[in-house]
């Protein structure tokens, strides 16, 4: 008898030994996981002005953003020691939320070229090709040739817009390119036949190429290649040089090459930039 209460007795402290362990292990984990989170917390934001232009800012249906410079963003920011903070703003506004300290920095396909004085810039991260799609029933052969009755649809104040009125020959220009607010309204035109062209980022008209494979045609496929950067105040040179450090740790590593293959398998409408120079 004296013996089972014994086994009995063992046993017991055992399994009160093994709760005590998993107890000790469980508020330990909690502990660490709460510290973690705390420390997420803690670091100083940065507040990114970003447009809805897909594939490089969306909302996914948990109404986070991805996308390709989401997730460059995402991984920089962690980098350099801040928690990213998207603001989606109207895109024509960007120079006074930047201005009045609404956001710090602009992200979102930012093309360089011919900005070069207007911001404080990151070293280019990644370049894009710029295209011109056409209603495959277009008659037209190249862009010094279009004359399209319902021209060519472009967001309003873009590079597309400045390459398009380059090369369309003088006698029709003022007459066919037609802006708009933002590309999602230049699509909806296009897309309605309310014009015969769009210009864009050449990774974000192919959304539209592989939505309608057989509606439409490139006329243009390599407008120009442009340099896409990160644009901050003129004063804000530590959240800049914090940013470009990351990003070319990025480059080094193979981090962005590998990000911009996920929605750009062979590099034909963007390539990431070699180097941070």
């Amino acid at each position: 008898m004296n013996g089972k209460r014994k086994q009995i007795s063992m046993l017991i402290a055992i399994v009160g030994l093994a709760l005590s362990m998993l107890c000790l292990c469980g508020c330990q984990s909690s502990s660490n996981s709460s510290a973690a989170e705390s420390s997420n917390e803690n670091l100083p934001e940065l507040r990114i002005g970003v447009d809805l232009l897909k594939p490089y800012f969306y909302l996914d249906r948990n109404g986070e953003y991805q996308g390709i410079d989401a997730e460059i963003a995402k991984e920089a920011c962690s980098r350099a020691g801040y928690k990213p903070v998207f603001v989606n703003l109207p895109w024509s506004e960007r120079d006074a939320y930047l201005a009045d300290g609404s956001i710090d920095c602009i992200w979102t396909a930012f093309v360089m070229d011919g900005r070069e004085q207007d911001y404080l810039w990151t070293n280019p991260y990644l370049y894009s090709k710029e295209a011109l799609i056409v209603d495959s029933r277009c008659p037209s052969d190249s862009l010094s040739s279009f004359n399209g009755p319902g021209g060519i649809a472009v967001r309003a104040n873009s590079k597309a817009e400045e390459l398009i009125a380059g090369k369309l020959p003088d006698a029709i220009r003022t007459t066919n390119i037609h802006t708009y607010g933002t590309f999602d309204m230049a699509t909806t035109a296009f897309v309605k036949a309310y014009t015969d062209g769009l210009a864009g980022h050449r990774i974000v008209l192919q959304e539209i190429m592989n939505e309608y494979p057989d509606r439409y045609r490139y006329l243009d496929e390599n407008l120009a290649t442009l340099s896409l950067g990160v644009a901050f105040a003129p004063t804000n040179s530590e959240c800049r040089n914090d940013i470009d450090a990351a990003l070319a740790s990025m480059k080094e590593d193979g981090t962005l090459s590998g990000i911009v293959s996920k929605y750009d398998q062979g590099h034909t409408c963007v390539e990431a930039a070699h180097d941070a120079s």
